[in-house]
């Protein structure tokens, strides 16, 4: 006698999860490729695509600056991706890493580091000492 398969119902997934699922494919990137750039586990990154997970504020931020997408359209906010003539996104994991170490400096070391790379001083206009 031969017993039948349990079929496990499909859920729907979450607009968020669709994105990101399609976002890759639509790159021609496999997990593990994608997963390795942002420096996460192919079974954090299949885990976020099949809704078995949710992403860190981190992980959220790097994904929408991977995928050149905002954070609204990644939580289909948005009904397409906001290109870069309406945002200029950080293109790299290094270029990131100096936005956050500059976004980290108060005021004065953001002047010195100006001074130093003997960059134009007007670089600074719009800065205030809000930093951490």
């Amino acid at each position: 006698m031969v017993t039948p398969r349990k079929t496990r119902a499909r859920r729907q997934l979450s607009p968020f999860a669709q994105r990101l699922r399609y976002l890759r494919q639509k790159l021609g990137r496999s997990q593990v490729e994608v997963a390795d750039e942002l420096g996460i586990s192919r079974s954090y990154l299949a885990a976020l695509e099949t809704d078995a997970d949710a992403p860190g504020r981190e992980t959220l931020q790097a994904l929408a600056i991977f995928y050149g997408v905002s954070l609204d359209y990644l939580y289909a906010v948005l009904p397409r991706p906001s290109g870069p003539e309406q945002v200029e996104f950080v293109k790299s994991p290094s270029e990131l890493a100096l936005l956050r170490f500059w976004r980290n400096r108060s005021l004065i070391e953001r002047r010195v580091l100006v001074g130093l790379l003997h960059l134009p001083p007007d670089l600074l206009e719009g800065d205030d000492d809000t930093a951490a």
